[in-house]
């Protein structure tokens, strides 16, 4: 059974790596939102009235 199992899991990772085959991840610049994360606070607070 064991094995059965291991097969299986090899199948999901084939067909995940597939399915994201040509996925961009976005990965934020924390650095840059902290710096300016106020004043974004700030805009979507004038923006939405909050």
């Amino acid at each position: 059974m064991l094995g059965l199992g291991v097969v299986h899991l090899d199948v999901a990772v084939v067909a995940l790596t597939e399915l994201m085959d040509g996925v961009a991840l976005f990965e934020p610049d924390w650095a840059d939102i902290d710096k300016d994360l106020t004043s974004y606070v700030e805009d979507w607070k004038t923006a939405t009235g909050s």
